[in-house]
């Protein structure tokens, strides 16, 4: 039997979305085989791109967590900031800034059935007043900040 103590430390449990910084993207990421068609110069396959997604740069991430920790909330958290993008609006955004827009292929991979075509997170409440970098500009930096 387990009995719990008023010893032992609140936990906090934090569920994140998709990171990007702090290194080259894992090339099964999206992120990954964008970066390589860019770097290569080679076509980008992709699905229709409808899937949503929160993009969250590594730093923000680690200053969301910092500002949990000190807030001495427990529980499970998903760090959201609120604002998903679909993969074709950063594909199209990203390919159009290294000016290779003829290099993206939307719509050659089938869409896969089972993904997140239309929820939306919302910011976490702890969170209101933290400033995360936005999606689009900030990937583009990212991919800069590699290349160079």
């Amino acid at each position: 039997i387990c009995q719990f103590s008023q010893d032992w430390p609140l936990l906090l449990h934090i569920r994140l979305h998709t990171i990007y910084g702090g290194g080259a993207p894992s090339p099964f990421m999206f992120l990954g085989q964008m970066f390589q068609s860019l770097k290569a110069k080679t076509i980008f396959k992709m699905s229709s791109g409808e899937q949503l997604r929160e993009y969250h740069h590594i730093y923000d991430e680690i200053s969301a967590i910092l500002a949990l920790q000190q807030s001495n909330i427990t529980g499970t958290i998903d760090i959201s900031h609120g604002q998903p993008i679909s993969l074709k609006q950063l594909a199209k955004h990203v390919f159009c800034e290294f000016q290779c827009a003829e290099l993206l292929d939307i719509g050659a991979l089938p869409a896969p059935d089972k993904d997140n075509y239309e929820i939306s997170f919302k910011r976490t409440f702890s969170l209101q007043d933290m400033q995360f970098r936005e999606t689009l500009t900030g990937v583009v930096d990212y991919f800069r900040d590699l290349v160079t």
